[in-house]
């Protein structure tokens, strides 16, 4: 098991470029200074919050995340909110060790979700200190597991099977925070990859890696073939696939057979070598025919055309076979090649004969929309209703019909979309005159905004006031959030107006879970950290857009819900979205 931690420790040090992210254009001043202000008087609202929440793990996340928001603004009030934080971490971790014996089992004993969310929250802004928390705060049971101390027992016991599970997940946290650790300080990088180095077998065999390495200016390298053999496990762990492994490998092979730049740094990987990681990789597929979901066969075949062409043909053949155990059939490759080649319509009417029944449906469907296109909407039906029927010719009438108004939609020809979507079935004609709506004033926001806020109008009219059912209500949240971009007074209104349902509905919810013992509700609190527990509170998107107009009409509105848990949650999603934005 240390084995594979300094490994992966060493990958990840030595490998965090495998792949890019394209930035996009830096935001003005003013846009920063404004999203510093919303998500600084966000923080200072959860402030006055926090102290009030009974549990710790609650408390430990909102400190954590409240930090987040600021350090860049406020870094002394940041540093603060962190330490209490893991202040509040650590003594729950204590109530829940207390407390083992008397309660339920508590995903704090083995660190599960709430110590990793809090610490990968506090090192995205201050990383040597998550790293110093990671330890500071390791429960026994982690420590256990990573040590392989349990599983040197010759005692029957239910900790060894989920061990090795406990300790890959507590190295995966702790290589996370290391390379963000690196990535803040180039200088700890180094101290950290010469800690991580003495680890490694004990031998200065290393993998091959891309610019990091070259940044800190060192020379080693080798292969990550032999390392695999090393292991004297390759993909397999107690006879199952090593996810890790699996993907380790999978990376590598992926940068060697991409398609490079002439300018571009990238890793010196060996050809040799690579086919033999393949190779191995193919074998490990072929064997493993009952756990395929491990692996992409179509990426395995990739890499074998060219890497070891001498494999595709059993990488198929084993692709086919689980496809067929699985119930499913590979498609039918001619038909692909027809529908690819943009047949005009007569070439799909006539070629459909030629097609097993099943293949016709696509063939026949696709013709229509090509003459609807072409104008004939009246040959399109007849098409249909000469070879469909029943419900298969209602179906494939509705899709004409989404299709070709869409078509109507794009070409501008709004008036006539909106006649063909009012004859749309109930359950999809407001959401069809809502994204109509929308295309309509985003063509133009001045002169087509009381268009598009006339169509918005006539979906409300056809709704109930009040929601009977979840369905209602996603389809009123829908049209609040087309009002939020288009009529945002309104949108405020129609929200506000629903405070009161949704306090109902809340309370009503909490009866229930607390009957059943729901997990994510505890002493009468949801945990924060696992987002809103329902789905019937406005999207973030919409708050984000009625917060751009009006923060405070916004916070006061989710100042309306009465459970502190609700409250905080959707103001922290609030935050996330504000930050998040460019």
């Amino acid at each position: 098991m240390k084995i594979v931690r300094w490994c992966s420790l060493f990958v990840v040090l030595a490998c965090p470029a495998l792949s890019f992210t394209q930035k996009n254009a830096a935001p003005t001043a003013e846009e920063v200074k404004e999203k510093q202000r919303k998500l600084t008087a966000i923080v200072d609202q959860l402030a006055t919050e926090i102290p009030n929440f009974r549990l710790g793990a609650n408390r430990a996340y909102l400190y954590a995340i409240s930090g987040r928001h600021i350090c860049k603004t406020d870094p002394k009030r940041a540093a603060e909110l962190m330490q209490s934080s893991i202040a509040e971490l650590t003594g729950a971790q204590l109530q829940a060790e207390t407390e083992r014996k008397s309660n339920q089992p508590n995903e704090l004993l083995t660190s599960q979700t709430t110590r990793p969310r809090v610490l990968n929250t506090i090192a995205i802004c201050d990383a040597e200190y998550a790293l110093q928390s990671l330890y500071k705060t390791r429960p026994i049971a982690v420590e256990r597991a990573i040590s392989g101390g349990a599983l040197k027992t010759t005692k029957i016991t239910n900790s060894n099977g989920n061990n090795l599970s406990i300790a890959q997940n507590e190295t995966s946290l702790e290589l996370a925070i290391m390379r963000l650790a690196a990535d803040q300080n180039p200088e700890r990088a180094i101290a950290l990859l010469k800690e991580s180095l003495k680890g490694i077998f004990r031998l200065k065999r290393l993998l091959c890696y891309r610019n990091y390495m070259q940044r800190i200016q060192t020379k080693l390298c080798h292969s990550l073939t032999k390392w695999l053999k090393l292991t004297q496990k390759g993909f397999l762990i107690n006879g199952q696939p090593n996810a890790q492994y699996i993907s380790l490998a999978i990376r590598f092979l992926a940068e060697f057979s991409r398609t490079k730049g002439p300018p571009e740094k990238s890793i010196k990987l060996e050809p040799s070598q690579m086919r033999a990681l393949a190779e191995k990789l193919f074998t490990a597929y072929l064997d493993q025919s009952n756990n395929n979901g491990y692996f992409q066969p179509s990426t395995l075949i990739q890499f074998a055309e060219k890497l070891s062409p001498g494999y595709i043909p059993r990488l198929k053949a084993q692709e086919k076979s689980n496809l067929a155990r699985s119930g499913r059939q590979p498609g039918n490759p001619a038909l692909g090649a027809l529908l690819s080649s943009n047949p005009t319509a007569e070439k799909l009417i006539s070629e459909a004969k030629n097609y097993p029944l099943e293949s016709r449906r696509q063939l026949y469907s696709t013709a229509a929309n090509k003459l609807a296109d072409s104008g004939d909407l009246n040959a399109a039906n007849a098409l249909l209703n000469e070879n469909f029927s029943d419900d298969a010719l209602t179906n494939a009438q509705d899709s004409l019909n989404y299709y070709y108004a869409h078509r109507l939609m794009m070409q501008g020809k709004y008036p006539e979309a909106e006649r063909i979507m009012g004859d749309f079935p109930e359950s999809n004609r407001n959401a069809a005159l809502i994204n109509l709506a929308i295309v309509v004033f985003e063509k133009d926001k001045v002169e087509n905004k009381s268009g598009a806020i006339l169509i918005l109008d006539k979906v409300r009219m056809q709704m109930p006031e009040k929601p009977a059912n979840q369905n209602e209500m996603s389809q009123l949240m829908r049209l609040i959030s087309a009002y939020a971009k288009i009529d945002t007074p309104q949108a405020f209104r129609m929200t506000e107006g629903l405070g009161p349902m949704m306090n109902e509905l809340t309370e009503a919810s909490v009866l229930v879970r607390s009957f059943q013992g729901g997990y994510d509700l505890q002493q009468g609190e949801f945990l924060i950290g696992n987002g809103m527990p329902f789905n019937f509170y406005p999207e973030m998107s919409v708050l984000r857009i009625l917060a751009d107009n009006d923060l405070d009409r916004t916070t006061k509105l989710l100042d309306g819900f009465a459970r502190a848990d609700i409250r905080v949650s959707l103001k922290l999603q609030l935050a996330e979205n504000i930050a998040n934005q460019r």
